[in-house]
C-alpha cells in the first residue's frame, strides 16, 4: 500500500463511494501524486502532530471525471491533488473544524483556505490548497464558502465576535 505520507495511504487518499458507483478510475497521475504528498507535509502532517492525532478528511484527489460527476469546481485544485477537506467533527477529540481552520491558519503556509458553508461559529468542513512554490506562490487566500441563491460563491472570511 503506498503512503503519501506516515498518516495517509494512497488508497485512503482516492477513495471515493461515488468513484466506485460509476465505475470511474479515481488514480492520481505522477504530477498529482507529487502534489498530493508535498501538501500532506506542508499542512496534513504539521496538523496531525499538532493536534496529537490523524486529521481526517472527506475528499483529497478527484480525477476530472469524478469531479465532474459530483458537480465540483471546474478549476478544483483536488483535481491537481492540491486540495484536501478536512473534517475534526467526524470524531471526538475536544477540538472542532473551527479549532484546525484557526491553527492553520495562524500557523502553515497554503494556497487557500476555505471556511466552508456551516455557520458563524463552525464551518462544516476545512478546504485547504498547497501549491509547490516551484510551481506558484501560494495566494494565502481566507474564503467562506456560501450559498446564495442556489448557488455556491466564495468571500472573503472574518471571524465574527461571539
Amino acid at each position: 500500500m503506498e503512503a503519501i505520507s506516515k498518516y495517509i495511504t494512497l488508497e485512503k487518499a482516492v477513495r471515493s463511494t461515488t468513484a466506485i458507483e460509476k465505475g470511474i478510475k479515481n488514480q492520481p497521475g505522477a504530477r498529482e501524486l507529487k502534489s498530493m504528498k508535498t501538501l500532506a507535509e506542508k499542512v496534513h502532517t504539521p496538523a496531525t502532530e499538532h493536534f496529537g492525532f490523524p486529521i481526517p478528511f472527506s475528499s483529497f484527489y478527484r480525477s476530472p471525471s469524478l469531479n465532474r460527476i459530483i458537480g465540483g469546481a471546474k478549476n478544483s485544485q483536488h483535481v491537481s491533488g492540491e486540495a484536501i477537506d478536512l473534517d475534526m467533527d467526524m470524531i471526538e477529540k475536544g477540538v472542532d473544524n473551527k479549532d484546525l481552520f484557526l491553527w492553520i491558519q495562524e500557523n502553515l503556509e497554503f494556497d487557500q483556505l476555505i471556511w466552508e458553508f456551516g455557520n458563524a461559529t463552525k464551518p462544516d468542513w476545512v478546504h485547504v490548497s498547497y501549491v509547490d512554490p516551484e510551481i506558484r506562490a501560494n495566494r494565502k487566500q481566507v474564503l467562506q464558502a456560501i450559498r446564495k441563491n442556489g448557488a455556491v460563491q466564495y468571500i472573503p472570511f472574518t471571524l465574527k465576535a461571539a
